[in-house]
C-alpha cells in the first residue's frame, strides 16, 4: 500500500515540472484584459487565493473558472465522467461556539437563541476541497469575453497610475535600460515612460518594483539583503513576480515576464530543497497584492480635502507628502474653512509627532515644532523639505532599532546618486564680514550656526577662500540635560536642539561657565543615573552584550542612538574598537532599547530593557551626557588624525623610492605603481611622533617602550594615503610577508592610493576605475594604461566611490571588485569584495568588473559535500574539503587573474578592454542625446496651429 503524498509535495512537484518546461503561472505573459484571468468561483464571485491560485492555474486549463460538483449540480451542470478534480486548501483560524455558563450550560438571548462567541483556535485547522475547471464541466454557459475597448484600456492605466501614486513610493526615472528597487535608499529607480512601446509594459514593470518596495522593514518587513545569484535573492523575485501577476490581473494591465528568467534554475532548487517554499511565496504575494490594492481605499479617503487644493497648493503637498514618508512618518492633511490647510505627522506606531505644518492659499508652507522657536514661511521644495527634515527628525529615535533591524541591501538593488549624503566631517572657519556674506557663500562655504564662523569642509582647496582668515572658534557645545516638560524653559534660557544628538545645548566662549538661567540642567549638577545599577538599562545592556561575545570595555556601550564598531572575543588582541567585528545600537528612550550584531558568528541581539522606563529626567540627563562624551571623542579623533596626516607628511617626505627587487613586488609582478621605502631610522631621528626600528624585532621593541609614537621598520614598503583633495592623511606599510597595516589613529576611511598617475589626471578622465588593494590597482593600470584608484581594501571601497563621485559627479566609475568566491561557502557575511564592489557602485550609478577565471580554477568541487560558514567555522571538514577551499583563496582578484591563472595579463586585458569599451559606448550615447536636448531646449517656443486642448 502506498502512502499518499502530502499536498504541498503534490503542489511543488508539479510546479517543478511546470518551471522546468517554462509554463509555470507566473511565467507565462498576459496581454491585457478585460475580464479577470485568476482562477474565481462563479457560484459566489469570489477569487482563489494564495496557493490555491498557483496551484490550479498550474493545471493548464484556459477558462478562469471552478468550482465543487455540488455547485455544478446547482448551477444545472454537470461534472463530466471520468474528471479528475483539483485539491484546494483551507486554512481555519476562529470559529464560533455556544456560550457557556459556569456549569456548562448554553447561555440564550431573549429570544431563546443560543449567544455565539468567536473562538481564535491556538492550532489552526485544515481542510481540503475538491474544485473543478470550467471546461470540465457539462450545462455551464461559455465563458464570455468581453473586447478590452480603448477606453477601458486607458481607464486601467489611469487606476495604475493612481495606485503608484497613492503609495508615495519614491519612483525615479533615472535609467537607461533597467528598472530596480533599493531597499537602502527605499526608492524605485526605472527607465523613462517613453522608452516602453506600450503604456502597460510600463506600468506592469514598475508594479513588479513596487511589489519589491513593500517588502521594506517599515512595510511588510521582507527579507531584501541577499546578493543577486543567492537563492534567497530568488525566492523575493517569485514573490514579487506571483504578486505582479495577480496585480496585472486585477489592473488589467497584462503580465510580461521576460525579464525574469534567469531565476528560473534558483526557483527550481528551493522548491526541491523545501516544497513548502511556494506556499510561503504565494502567500506573501497576497500581502503585497493587499497592501498595494489598499492604496486605493486611503487615496479615495484623502481624495476629497487634495480635489480643493490649487495648483500651488498641490505641488507642495507633494513635496511635504514625500519627505514625511522618506522619514517613516505619515502626512494627514485636514481642512477647515477661511483657514490654511493644516498637516499632521503620524510615525510608524500611529503617534502623532509634535510638528505644526499650514499649508497657504499661495502654496508656501510654515512648519514648527516643540523643538524650533519659530516657523519659518518657506515656497520652495528645497526649503519646504529642509525645514521638515529639521522639524520631524528629533522623533525619529524610537524608529532607530527598525531602521538598524534592515539587513543590508543586496547590491543590485541599490540606487545611483547623484549626492551622497555624509555625517557633519571637520570644518574649517573662516573669518567673514558681513558685508562678504553673499561672494562666500557663492563660493561653496555654509554657515556653521554652532560656532557663528562660515566655513567649508577639511580638505577643501583655500585658494578661492584666501582674501578671508583661517580661525579656531572658540565656541563649544555644552550639552544639557533638560526634561521634556521643560523645554520651554530651556529654549526661554537660550537653549538650542541638536537634532543629530537628540539634546538641548548652548554655545559657550573658551572658558566661560554656562549662564546661571542654565546652570540646574548641567549634567554635573543631575543625580547621575548610572549609580543606581539595579536600574541602568545602560548595564543590562552591556550584559547582554558580553553574552554575545562583546567586548564592552572603555565608553561601550554608547547608548545615543547611533551605530558603533565594537572587538568581539574572536578579534585578534590587536584589533581596535573601531575595527571590531560587533555593531550594536542602542537608545536611551523611555523605553530603553538596542540592536547588536556579531559579524564573526552572525548572533543578533534584539534587546529591550526589562521592566525598566526612564523617566524626562534621566532620560535628558543620559542624551546630555551621552552626548557631550561624543563631542569630546570626535574632538579627541580629530585631533589624532591630524598629527598623524602631518607625521606621515614627514616621512613621506624623507621616504626612497622602492627598488623593485622588494618580495612583495616580485611576487605580484608590480610594475606601474612608484612606491616608497621606509628609510633608515637616522632619516627621521629626532621627530616627535615617528621612531624607525632597523629590523622588525627593533620595531617591536619600539612599540612596547613607546605605545604613544608609531613605529615603522626599514625597507617597509610605504603606500601614501591621500584624501579627493590630494592631502596625505595616512600611509599604508607592507611588509616582505605581504602584512598590511595602518598606523594607529589615522584617517584610512574615505582615503586612496593613485597608482599609473596623480590626481590631476583623475580631473582630465571620463571613467574613474576603483579596485580594491595595491597590486590587483597596479594589474588594472598595466592592463589598460589608464590611472587606478587604491581604496586597500573592500570596506573602504564604498567610502571611496562616495568621495570620488561627489567631487566628479559627471565621471562614470568602474569598480573592478575581488570576487571572494571561498567566502560565500565559508563566512556568514558572505561574498565581501562581491558585495561591496556592487554597493559601490550602484550608490553612485557605476558599473562593476569582477574577475572571470578559466574553468575549473574558482570553483568548489562539485563531488565534495556543500560546504556552508557553520561547517567551515566548527571544522567539520576534511583534508580535502579544506584544501578545496584554499585552492579557490588563491582567485581572487584581478592579480591573481595576472600571476596565478591561465589566462594571464591577456585575460585581464579582454575583460577591462571590453568593459571600458561598454561605457564608452554609453558616455556617447548619453553625449548626444544631452546635446539633442540642449538643441530642443534652445529652439524658439512657437504657437500651435489651433486643434490643442484648452483649459
Amino acid at each position: 500500500m502506498t502512502t499518499k503524498r502530502p499536498f504541498h509535495e503534490v503542489v511543488a512537484q508539479n510546479l517543478i515540472e511546470k518551471l522546468e518546461q517554462g509554463t509555470a503561472p507566473w511565467q507565462k505573459p498576459w496581454q491585457p484584459s478585460a475580464e479577470p484571468l485568476l482562477p474565481h468561483n462563479p457560484s459566489n464571485g469570489r477569487r482563489y487565493k494564495g496557493i490555491n491560485t498557483i496551484n490550479l492555474m498550474a493545471q493548464g486549463f484556459n477558462d478562469p473558472r471552478w468550482m465543487t460538483y455540488n455547485q455544478a449540480n446547482a448551477a444545472k451542470a454537470q461534472v463530466i465522467k471520468g474528471q479528475k478534480g483539483t485539491q484546494v486548501q483551507y486554512w481555519k483560524f476562529s470559529e464560533e461556539k455556544n456560550k457557556t455558563d459556569d456549569k456548562g450550560n448554553v447561555v440564550k438571548d431573549s429570544k431563546g437563541k443560543p449567544i455565539k462567541i468567536h473562538i481564535v483556535l491556538e492550532r489552526p485547522k485544515v481542510f481540503y476541497a475538491t474544485v473543478f475547471n470550467a471546461q470540465q464541466i457539462e450545462g455551464l454557459p461559455p465563458l464570455e469575453i468581453t473586447p478590452l475597448t480603448e477606453e477601458r484600456q486607458w481607464q486601467n492605466i489611469e487606476r495604475a497610475e493612481k495606485l503608484l501614486q497613492a503609495s508615495n513610493a519614491i519612483i525615479k526615472h533615472d535609467q537607461a535600460d533597467r528598472a530596480y528597487y533599493s531597499s537602502a535608499k527605499d526608492s524605485i529607480h526605472l527607465p523613462k515612460k517613453e522608452q516602453f512601446d506600450e503604456a502597460g509594459k510600463y506600468y506592469a514593470t514598475a508594479l513588479h518594483e513596487l511589489g519589491h518596495w513593500s517588502g521594506h522593514s517599515s512595510r511588510l518587513n521582507r527579507d531584501l539583503g541577499n546578493p543577486f545569484g543567492s537563492e534567497a535573492y530568488a525566492k523575493e523575485e517569485l514573490r514579487a513576480e506571483i504578486a505582479s501577476m495577480m496585480l496585472g490581473d486585477e489592473l488589467g494591465i497584462g503580465h510580461d515576464p521576460s525579464q525574469h528568467t534567469s531565476y528560473v534554475k534558483s526557483w527550481i532548487k528551493a522548491l526541491k530543497n523545501d516544497p513548502i517554499e511556494i506556499f510561503r511565496a504565494a502567500s506573501d504575494a497576497e500581502k503585497i497584492l493587499t497592501m498595494l490594492l489598499g492604496f486605493e481605499l486611503q487615496q479615495e479617503q484623502q481624495m476629497p480635502i487634495e480635489q480643493t487644493l490649487n495648483d500651488e497648493q498641490i505641488q507642495s503637498w507633494q513635496t511635504i507628502n514625500s519627505t514625511a514618508n522618506e522619514l517613516g512618518f505619515k502626512a494627514v492633511l485636514s481642512a477647515t474653512p477661511n483657514e490654511p490647510c493644516s498637516i499632521s505627522f503620524n510615525n510608524r506606531q500611529g503617534i502623532t509627532a509634535p510638528v505644526n505644518t499650514k499649508l497657504h492659499d499661495d502654496g508656501s508652507v510654515s512648519t514648527q515644532s516643540e523643538t524650533e522657536t519659530s516657523a519659518e514661511v518657506t515656497t520652495t521644495p528645497e526649503r519646504i523639505q529642509d525645514a521638515l527634515l529639521i522639524a520631524l527628525a528629533p522623533y525619529q529615535h524610537i524608529e532607530q532599532v527598525d531602521v538598524i533591524e534592515a539587513p543590508q541591501t543586496s547590491p543590485q538593488r541599490m540606487p545611483p546618486a547623484t549626492s551622497i549624503q555624509e555625517p557633519d566631517k571637520p570644518k574649517i572657519h573662516l573669518d567673514v564680514p558681513y558685508k562678504d556674506k553673499d561672494q562666500v557663500k557663492a563660493l561653496g562655504a555654509t554657515w556653521d550656526k554652532a560656532t557663528n564662523h562660515w566655513s567649508v569642509p577639511q580638505g577643501t582647496d583655500l585658494t578661492p577662500f584666501s582674501q578671508w582668515p583661517v580661525v579656531i572658534p572658540s565656541t563649544t557645545k555644552q550639552y544639557l540635560a533638560v526634561p521634556y516638560e521643560q523645554r520651554n524653559q530651556a529654549k526661554a534660557a537660550g537653549a538650542k536642539w541638536d537634532k543629530s544628538q537628540s539634546a538641548w545645548f548652548i554655545n559657550l566662549e573658551q572658558g566661560q561657565s554656562a549662564p546661571p538661567s542654565c546652570t540646574r540642567w548641567l549634567p554635573q549638577n543631575q543625580r547621575n543615573i548610572e549609580q543606581e545599577p539595579q536600574l541602568d538599562p545602560r548595564e543590562e545592556f552591556a550584559e547582554r552584550l558580553k553574552d554575545a561575545g562583546f567586548d564592552v570595555s572603555g565608553e561601550h556601550p554608547i547608548m545615543d542612538g547611533k551605530r558603533h564598531r565594537c572587538r568581539v572575543d574572536s578579534d585578534k588582541p590587536s584589533t581596535s574598537h573601531n575595527a571590531g567585528a560587533g555593531m550594536y545600537v542602542a537608545f536611551m528612550d523611555a523605553h530603553p532599547g538596542g540592536y547588536a550584531i556579531n559579524n564573526r558568528t552572525g548572533e543578533e541581539l534584539k534587546w529591550k530593557a526589562k521592566g525598566y522606563n526612564l523617566s524626562p529626567e534621566d532620560r535628558a540627563i543620559a542624551q546630555a551626557q551621552a552626548a557631550q562624551r561624543q563631542q569630546e571623542q570626535q574632538a579627541i579623533k580629530e585631533q589624532t588624525q591630524t598629527k598623524v596626516a602631518s607625521a606621515i607628511s614627514r616621512l613621506v617626505a624623507v621616504s626612497p623610492q622602492a627598488t623593485g627587487q622588494e618580495s612583495y613586488i616580485t611576487k605580484k609582478q608590480i610594475i606601474t605603481a612608484n612606491l616608497l621605502r621606509v628609510p633608515s631610522p637616522d632619516a627621521l631621528a629626532n621627530d616627535p611622533d615617528i621612531l624607525i626600528g632597523k629590523t622588525w624585532q627593533d620595531s617591536k621593541a619600539l612599540r612596547e617602550a613607546n605605545p604613544d609614537k608609531l613605529v615603522f621598520t626599514t625597507g617597509e614598503l610605504l603606500v601614501p594615503a591621500i584624501d579627493e583633495q590630494g592631502n596625505i592623511r595616512t600611509a599604508q606599510t607592507i611588509q616582505s610577508n605581504g602584512t598590511k597595516m595602518f598606523p594607529r589613529g589615522g584617517q584610512k576611511t574615505g582615503t586612496f592610493h593613485i597608482v599609473g598617475g596623480e590626481l590631476e589626471d583623475i580631473a582630465r578622465i571620463s571613467t574613474i576605475i576603483i579596485a580594491e588593494g595595491l597590486a590587483t590597482a597596479d594589474t588594472i593600470a598595466e592592463a589598460s594604461k589608464h590611472p587606478v584608484i587604491s581604496a586597500f581594501d573592500a570596506g573602504n571601497v564604498i567610502e571611496v566611490a562616495k568621495e570620488l563621485h561627489n567631487k566628479y559627479p559627471d565621471k562614470t566609475l568602474l569598480i573592478c571588485g575581488d570576487d571572494d568566491a571561498h567566502l560565500a561557502l565559508t563566512e556568514i557575511k558572505g561574498n565581501v569584495g562581491h558585495s561591496k564592489a556592487h554597493d559601490a557602485a550602484e550608490l553612485t550609478g557605476g558599473k562593476v568588473l569582477l574577475p572571470v577565471f578559466a574553468p575549473g580554477e574558482q570553483d568548489y568541487p562539485s563531488h565534495l559535500p556543500p560546504m556552508t560558514p557553520d561547517k567551515w567555522r566548527n571544522q567539520h571538514v576534511s583534508q580535502e574539503e579544506k584544501k578545496a577551499i584554499d585552492d579557490m583563496k588563491q582567485f581572487t582578484d584581478f592579480n591573481d587573474l595576472k600571476t596565478k591563472s591561465k589566462l594571464g595579463i591577456e585575460g585581464v586585458k579582454r575583460q577591462l578592454c571590453a568593459m571600458l569599451h561598454q561605457i564608452h559606448e554609453q558616455q556617447h550615447v548619453t553625449k548626444e542625446q544631452q546635446q539633442v536636448q540642449q538643441q530642443i531646449l534652445q529652439q524658439p517656443q512657437q504657437k500651435p496651429a489651433g486643434h490643442g486642448l484648452g483649459r
